[in-house]
């Protein structure tokens, strides 16, 4: 019953969150618990749309848990979920995720672009967190669809 309310409130929350259709200019502070160990914002965003992609370019691993909480978080906004697919090259319209055995366990990059969002991890927890900072990011202001404002991540958790 918790699990539902939780999921309740997270769908009733980002229905308001993208309820305007506008992009809110916000600072170059960028809020994100934990810190970043490096966080540079852009000027650009990256809108979030019920076309965008979510691309697996790890191998032999469809990183389920990862993509089942960005799509928990994103469903309720779009009435669908995201597609996620494998593939061999990073696309546009999509969030890449590729595998970067250089970084430890959880660490991520995260790049925000106008086109695209790519993760690099070796792990999926380091996908989960940086889908959980993707989340962090989507501003507070209500925004239809939600937008990501350009962002050169790399966290160490």
């Amino acid at each position: 019953m918790r699990k539902i309310t939780v999921i309740s409130y997270l769908a009733s929350l980002l229905l308001i969150l993208t309820a305007c259709g506008k992009v809110i200019k916000t600072d170059n502070n960028i809020a994100i618990v934990p810190q970043p160990v490096h966080a540079e914002a852009g000027h650009s965003v990256f809108k979030l749309t019920p076309k965008t992609k979510i691309i697996v370019l790890f191998k032999d691993n469809d990183l389920q848990y990862a993509t089942k909480m960005i799509n928990d978080l994103l469903t309720p906004v779009f009435g669908k979920s995201l597609s996620v697919k494998g593939s061999n090259e990073i696309e546009s319209n999509a969030i890449n995720i590729s595998f970067n055995q250089e970084l430890a366990g959880e660490e991520y990059i995260l790049n925000i672009s106008d086109d695209k969002i790519n993760i690099s991890a070796s792990t999926e927890q380091g996908v989960f967190y940086a889908f959980e900072t993707m989340r962090q990011l989507i501003p507070v202001k209500p925004l239809a669809p939600p937008m990501l404002k350009q962002l050169k991540s790399r966290q160490y958790r």
